[in-house]
């Protein structure tokens, strides 16, 4: 069985698992990644096209059968980390969190299926606590494949990316995109104030929800820092956040990472989580 290779893009250097760790981003249709050394230099960068919604043993082996198509069959790596692309999420301040009561957490915001399961990691430098729900398949399938690797949602890396380029004088709104799903995290100086997920289909939507967020918390479109990241925006999208936000720049996604020149002609925005 062979599934579509969307992107493959390899460094001569020979990839050893026990120097190197992992990051895989699974997505509604497939999932990217990195593989990375002990120098913060990236090693390669992919992305495959695969049904990931057909149970736990499917998960494994089409994940499985992915990487051995570009020889990828020991996941002995030094670190695998899976980031989950989730709508259900929430964050608790450390000092008011029970793991007893993460279903209750998730369900104040939305319903948890059967189907689901619920993950907790702690983000020490906000000290809030992430808890969040993905596919059971997604989380026991992977786990069957990769038994030493460890969880986080995107809005994690997301939110620690918001904190380490803000600071006390300034504001920052960091704005993610996948498809038609976008992520905003907002900071004001190094105080995370919000984090939200929404689904529109044009600019004017986007834009929206944007401008209502920002005069909730009461933060002026002229005084913040605007980064976006992830899928490519479209040219109505990019030219209605330059009309309303006077500084937008796009997010470093080699903030932590070195790249040789065999990914210079690569638009590295949309793998932005696999590179944190």
């Amino acid at each position: 069985m062979s599934f579509p290779l969307i992107k493959y893009i390899k460094t001569e250097k020979n990839l050893l698992p026990e120097e190197m760790r992992l990051s895989v981003c699974i997505k509604a249709n497939g999932f990217s990644f990195s593989v990375i050394d002990r120098s913060f230099r990236l090693q390669a960068l992919g992305e495959f096209e695969v049904d990931l919604s057909r149970g736990i043993t499917s998960v494994m082996s089409n994940i499985k059968a992915c990487f051995a198509s570009i020889d990828i069959r020991n996941f002995k790596f030094e670190k695998i980390k899976v980031i989950n692309l989730t709508d259900k999420q929430v964050w608790i301040p450390y000092k008011l969190y029970d793991t007893k009561q993460n279903k209750t957490y998730i369900k104040v915001l939305c319903d948890v299926l059967s189907s689901e399961t619920i993950l907790a990691s702690t983000l020490e430098s906000i000290d809030a606590v992430s808890v969040y729900a993905i596919p059971l398949s997604h989380y026991s399938g992977i786990k069957v494949a990769m038994p030493a690797a460890k969880y986080c949602s995107a809005q994690e890396i997301l939110v620690h990316h918001a904190f380490e380029i803000s600071s006390f004088s300034t504001n920052t709104f960091l704005l993610h995109k996948r498809r038609e799903t976008f992520d905003m995290i907002v900071f004001k100086g190094n105080n995370f104030v919000f984090s939200n997920s929404f689904v529109c289909a044009n600019a004017t939507d986007m834009i929206y929800y944007i401008l209502f967020a920002l005069s909730r918390l009461d933060i002026d479109v002229e005084e913040i820092n605007f980064v976006i990241t992830g899928d490519s925006y479209s040219e109505k999208e990019f030219a209605m956040l330059r009309r309303h936000v006077k500084h937008v720049s796009f997010a470093n996604p080699l903030e932590n990472t070195k790249a040789g020149f065999e990914f210079d002609e690569t638009d590295l925005q949309p793998y932005f989580l696999v590179l944190q």
